[in-house]
């Protein structure tokens, strides 16, 4: 069974079978026309490989989110700590924070760091968990939600559940 795809003058094609005559023997992108090609059908091939090019950078960059989730269940974790900074994503998909120290742990395990982020928000989808609108630096919070530790160090998500939370003193 092969799978052949190519660019030629009239589309994009992907099958089992195909008629010889149809794969170009030469692959090319030219602004300027050949002989044999319509100005209209080099169009339709230079459309065709960048569709092509977009479809391997999703790709890429699909393989690339995978790669990076932890891929295990999270660690519950109930804390109280001091609100420091708010740290919002700068770039598209980037994690907006709240970076915290840790004063007590109710449950879960003891974090790597007294001073740890707690991401709030992301480009991923829900479920979220609820995040106090009302929070300032130095206030007093708690925290419920999960715990993720690696070779690069810890973190605490509200992604995963409803249930998770950050909480500022007027919401304790």
């Amino acid at each position: 069974m092969s799978i052949i795809v190519t660019i030629n003058s009239q589309k994009c094609l992907k099958s089992n079978e195909f008629d010889k005559r149809q794969v170009p023997k030469h692959f090319y992108i030219s602004s300027a026309p050949r002989a044999h090609h319509s100005s209209g059908e080099i169009d339709k091939m230079k459309k065709c490989a960048f569709a092509i090019g977009i479809l391997a950078f999703l790709l890429i960059v699909g393989l690339a989110i995978f790669e990076d989730d932890p891929g295990e269940e999270p660690t519950l974790i109930d804390l109280d700590a001091t609100a420091l900074q708010f740290v919002e994503g700068e770039v598209p998909g980037a994690p907006s924070y709240w970076v915290v120290e840790v004063t007590k742990v109710y449950a879960g395990p003891e974090p790597c760091s007294d001073i740890i982020n707690v991401i709030v928000s992301q480009a991923l989808a829900p479920p979220w968990g609820f995040v106090d609108k009302y929070i300032s630096p130095g206030e007093k919070v708690m925290i419920n939600a999960a715990y993720f530790e690696d070779e690069d160090g810890c973190w605490i998500s509200l992604h995963g559940s409803t249930d998770y939370s950050i909480r500022g003193e007027s919401e304790i």
